[in-house]
């Protein structure tokens, strides 16, 4: 493993995990809460990658003040992780299968100042961590100011998602008495505090009743939407994360099945756009991008808008990589 650096020509380095960063440039240490934390905070990082490289077992990671656009690649299983500290990144989306499985017992997680704005995923996130975590803390989100029942939204979502995993327990827990076998029974532990505010009983019923009021049936059924066809995949903003054109529920590695063909005018912008790529990082996220928006096609004939989409987000990081070009000359 080696130190790794992308887009040399911009003043700022961006690092990638590798074992040689873990032993000279991260630091190790006992926290306030007595917890064994590896800090990888402002080291300009941009994924997360060979986390399996960790030394020891860690139950604190602190991710703080990078560049990090989704989680992801939780890999292997980090059992003892209990927090993670993830704020000022531009985080927008996560990885709902590989965080429920790789990350079993987190209870504390911080997202502020990050890119969050979509409800869906919040939903993720519930549908990820509920029954372990006991602290979130979403402040400094988009979604914090344009969803104006933000805090019922997570309270909701949480909770629900506790509700699903406590009656799968108890549909389990029947099947085992049917036949004969005992299995050890898991704690649901329910989200107790948000954005450093506790969560009391009486806001837990206003969740529930917002979430059969009209703007919480309105908001629920966008996230439903989402699920089938995912609308935040379809917007790019300059300066955001590359936008992921794909359900984050389903495996990367499906991302090459039923592939529609492009068209001439798709094959023509993106040409152009992979000749402009200054990395091979950006050429594997714009490669990556588009499988998945082919991907969700699933081998019938795009309609117009599906197209339309694909090429003004084609379009759009072209002229973001413009502008970039000439700002470095300027």
């Amino acid at each position: 493993f080696i130190i790794s650096a992308h887009n040399q020509s911009n003043s700022v380095t961006t690092m990638r995990i590798t074992a040689e960063l873990l032993q000279t440039l991260a630091e190790q240490r006992v926290n306030p809460c007595s917890e064994r934390e590896l800090v990888l905070r402002g080291l300009n990082l941009q994924q997360l990658e060979h986390l399996g490289a960790c030394p020891g077992q860690i139950s604190a990671l602190d991710l703080s003040h990078n560049h990090i656009q989704r989680l992801e690649n939780f890999t292997p299983k980090l059992s003892q992780l209990s927090t993670l500290h993830a704020a000022h990144n531009v985080i927008n989306s996560l990885d709902m299968k590989n965080v429920q499985r790789y990350l079993p017992n987190l209870k504390t997680l911080t997202l502020c100042h990050n890119h969050i704005r979509q409800p869906a995923v919040i939903w993720r996130l519930a549908q990820s961590l509920a029954g372990t975590l006991d602290f979130l803390s979403l402040q400094h989100n988009p979604i914090c100011t344009q969803q104006p029942h933000y805090r019922l939204l997570v309270i909701y979502a949480f909770d629900q998602a506790c509700r699903e995993k406590q009656e799968e327990q108890q549909k389990q827990k029947g099947n085992n008495s049917n036949n004969r076998t005992s299995t050890p029974t898991k704690t649901i532990q329910i989200l107790r505090t948000l954005d450093y505010q506790r969560i009391r009983p009486a806001e837990r019923k206003r969740a529930q009743k917002w979430s059969i009021s009209a703007a919480g049936r309105a908001v629920l059924g966008q996230i439903q939407d989402a699920k089938g066809d995912d609308t935040t995949a379809k917007t790019f903003v300059p300066g955001d994360a590359l936008p992921s054109l794909m359900d984050d529920d389903e495996e990367e590695e499906e991302a090459t099945a039923n592939v529609t063909e492009l068209t001439a005018e798709q094959k023509d912008v993106l040409r152009q756009i992979l000749q402009a790529c200054q990395s091979e990082a950006e050429m594997q996220d714009i490669q990556t991008a588009v499988l998945r928006q082919q991907r969700q096609h699933q081998g019938r004939t795009p309609t117009q808008e599906e197209v339309a989409a694909l090429t003004q987000w084609l379009q759009d990081y072209r002229d973001k990589q413009q502008q970039q070009q000439q700002q470095q000359h300027q």
